[in-house]
């Protein structure tokens, strides 16, 4: 699968592709053409790949460092020591990619799509979790099972959802919200009306609050046939 790089941040899938045996991608093995990517001996000018840890509510940022010998490689965790061994966590997982580009870039994974549904653990506050498959999942119930979602009339206690939008470089939010009769549904963008349109595009990533006070299982139907 290409994915297009905007200059700045960008959402992309982190872990949706087996490689070879190995069921999680390493963060060094992910792009097959990451000389596409800015590297450089000063982390402040090199691309980045930002994951999240749920347990600490906190970023984990990896950079495209460039060693003595010239060669480029994904330096580890904030980016101390040399080429990083880490692997995404878990399937549906989502990242951030920081482009230092002046224009778009390609950057291509490798590896068998999922096909199956995807179980992904949502805990108490934010998640950053990916649509893992190669077409999008709509927001409307039956595309994945929001029965463990926190609904509300009023937004401010309800889960939402926050995609991001690469070419403004803001997010987009949705509220998972109960109407007169009853229904939960997820409203439309920033809480205006009803999302019965939206979806989730294909490999893209976004955050997932959640307002429980203990973790839940998010369950995606396959939208691609096994």
């Amino acid at each position: 699968m290409k994915l297009t790089m905007k200059p700045g941040f960008n959402m992309l899938p982190g872990q949706f592709v087996t490689v070879g045996d190995e069921d999680l991608i390493k963060i060094a093995d992910m792009f097959t053409d990451a000389d596409n990517a800015k590297a450089d001996r000063n982390m402040e000018v090199a691309d980045r790949i930002d994951t999240w840890d749920a347990a600490s509510q906190m970023y984990v940022s990896y950079y495209r460092m460039t060693n003595r010998q010239g060669t480029s490689k994904w330096w580890g965790k904030d980016g101390a020591g040399e080429e990083t061994t880490d692997s995404f966590e878990d399937y549906g997982a989502g990242a951030f990619y920081y482009s230092q580009s002046d224009s778009d870039i390609t950057l291509t994974v490798s590896g068998q799509v999922k096909s199956d549904a995807t179980e992904i653990e949502i805990v108490p506050g934010f998640n950053l979790i990916c649509n893992p498959y190669p077409a999008p999942l709509s927001l409307a119930d039956g595309a994945i099972d929001w029965s463990s979602a926190t609904a509300d009339r009023n937004m401010e206690v309800a889960d939402r959802i926050d995609t991001w939008d690469a070419t403004t470089q803001m997010y987009v939010s949705y509220y998972r919200m109960t109407n007169r009769q009853g229904t939960s549904k997820w409203w439309g963008k920033d809480g205006a009306g009803e999302a019965t349109t939206d979806s989730i595009p294909a490999g893209q990533a976004f955050f997932y609050y959640s307002q429980a006070t203990t973790p839940f299982t998010l369950t995606l139907a396959s939208p691609v046939a096994e």
